[in-house]
């Protein structure tokens, strides 16, 4: 089978070294695919073990599951106090990506299917709670999900109530670039948090702003401009000489700095981290985004969660810089990616499994959706990184609250066999993933998920849904309330729903009309929402509606 190699340019082993700081009852490798392809592993610049070789995968386990350590820091950047979100969970590592042969470059590596799909069935047969999966495929078009190891891995795994957190994957900002898209994985985008690194370039005329081959032609120091379209938020990289990121605006200043001298000079000062810097979150211009490009009718990404500039453990079986020339070693590292988004949404699903040990996967992904806060640290709607509001595709339901998930008021639950309905009603074939389940015969079938997508409305929609209560307080009333986006009309029926006990299911019918005003999503999508609402408690779900 080819090798499934990763949609973003990080490292993507899901393993890492015994420290202290992290508590693993078990690690497993996988090899077989990739010795098939590319002949034994080169143990020079590998090791044939779960040792992480990378740093990759020590960094989201960490994020997980970390113990609390006193004075962490990347020379002594970020210092403080770090842990991960579910310290007391205990971990499971499966390590099932190699690097390339013949690379300098740690963050090129090959993970083939068959050795992801022998990954998570072994994770099943260990009968692991939650999967944390920081990896990609690398395709230009979604691939049929009989051939797709991480979907059919994790449908397997959802079959068994193991909740599944996947990265968004990092093609953004262009539309329809999000990863690991199908309905039975949490599917996490990436945002900043209120802590930023600066350090001031002065040139050498007075004016203040804000790589390997360089080094070898001479070079003591690098500075990198940001594209406009990615915005001014700097990305922290460690490198082999010092460096800095410039936003796109004084990219310019620098350029026309350089062109007014024969002699351009630069003084890069030190590093200084700010704390409670500026509106956050925002939304990172790498993150992977909607429309869901398998099928749209699903509303992609599900969530969002810390991604940018994420202080965490690290391997010393590689360099701070990941580069093979670099000799620096450290215990923790700075990184960003919607790698390191997923495992802070699988630790806070560690804890409310914890919680709530009864409740299905779909359950517990849907707690962490609608609970979501779609407002930053300012009391304003969150934004993208140009400081426009975000929209559903950026971050779906928003920025995810791992203690208002711990009570959502009401669920929308699924089971296995509604995820192979599902398949079915796309014109899938469920042959492959599981020959005993024969597809019914209704034409349609409506999906029990907590968020809405229509592409191509004509007239008018309805969509069954169903809720299960899980407040604490019996005779409990929610009412409708609907959001739509202009020349859009969405109604419940009923609009009431009485909750007479705890575990009590009520179903509802949504129906979504196009009225006038609605011409302008023929050539764009409209975004609102809908939500039950009992007292302060709301269950919100986000809305993308298009025209045919």
């Amino acid at each position: 089978m080819k090798p499934a190699s990763p949609s973003w340019g990080e490292s993507v082993k899901l393993a890492f070294t015994m420290t202290d700081s992290i508590v693993i009852i078990g690690a497993r490798y996988y090899l077989k695919g990739y010795e098939k392809h590319y002949g034994r592993l080169n143990e020079t610049l590998e090791c044939r073990s779960p040792r992480d070789m990378i740093g990759h995968g020590t960094h989201t386990a960490s994020t997980v599951a970390g113990r609390q350590v006193v004075n962490a820091s990347l020379m002594g950047l970020a210092g403080g106090t770090a842990t991960g979100g579910a310290p007391l969970a205990r971990l499971a590592i499966y390590k099932v990506c190699w690097l390339v042969p013949n690379r300098e470059n740690s963050e090129e590596n090959a993970c083939f299917e068959e050795d992801i799909l022998a990954a998570i069935d072994d994770a099943i047969g260990d009968k692991v709670d939650v999967l944390s999966i920081s990896l990609g495929l690398g395709s230009s078009q979604p691939l049929p999900i009989e051939k797709d190891p991480i979907a059919i891995g994790a449908l397997m795994a959802v079959k068994n109530n193991i909740v599944v957190a996947c990265a968004a994957g990092n093609a953004g900002p262009a539309w329809e670039t999000v990863s690991n898209y199908h309905p039975w994985v949490i599917t996490v985008a990436a945002s900043s948090i209120d802590r930023d690194f600066l350090r001031a370039v002065i040139l050498a005329n007075g004016v203040a702003v804000m790589g390997m081959e360089v080094k070898r032609a001479g070079g003591v120091g690098l500075i990198f401009g940001k594209l406009p379209v990615m915005g001014d938020r700097a990305v922290y990289d460690t490198h082999v000489l010092p460096a800095t990121e410039v936003s796109s605006s004084d990219v310019l200043k620098i350029i026309q700095y350089i062109r007014s001298t024969k002699n351009p000079q630069a003084v890069l000062f030190n590093k200084k981290m700010t704390l409670l810097y500026g509106v956050a979150p925002n939304m990172t211009s790498f993150s992977g985004r909607g429309p869901n490009p398998f099928d749209p009718n699903i509303l992609k990404p599900d969530i969002a969660a810390p991604g940018l500039n994420i202080l965490a453990a690290w391997s010393e079986g590689t360099s701070v810089s990941g580069d093979v020339f670099d000799n620096r070693n450290v215990t923790y590292n700075l990184q960003s990616g919607t790698s390191m988004a997923a495992p802070h949404v699988a630790a806070s699903a560690a804890l409310i499994k914890a919680l709530h040990p009864d409740w299905s996967s779909a359950a517990i992904r849907s707690a962490i959706m609608t609970t979501a806060s779609t407002i930053n640290n300012q009391g304003s709607s969150i934004t993208d990184e140009h400081g426009n509001l975000a929209s559903p595709f950026m971050m779906g339901c928003g920025q995810f609250r791992p203690v208002e998930a711990a009570d959502p008021g009401h669920i929308y639950d699924a089971s296995y066999d509604d995820y192979l309905h599902y398949i079915c009603n796309l014109g899938g074939s469920t042959e492959v993933i599981d020959p005993s389940y024969k597809c019914p015969q209704e034409p349609s079938f409506n999906l029990n998920y907590p968020s809405l997508a229509i592409r191509g409305l004509t007239g008018t929609a309805v969509f069954n849904r169903r809720v299960t209560y899980v407040g604490s307080v019996a005779n409990t009333v929610y009412n409708f309330i609907a959001k739509p986006p202009k020349g859009i009309t969405v109604d419940a029926t009923p609009n009431v729903l009485q909750f007479q006990q705890v575990g009590q299911i009520l179903s509802f019918t949504l129906t979504i009309r196009a009225v006038a005003g609605s011409e302008y999503l023929k050539s764009n999508y409209g975004f609102g929402s809908y939500s039950w609402t009992s007292g302060n408690l709301s269950v919100v779900s986000p809305t993308a509606i298009s025209l045919k």
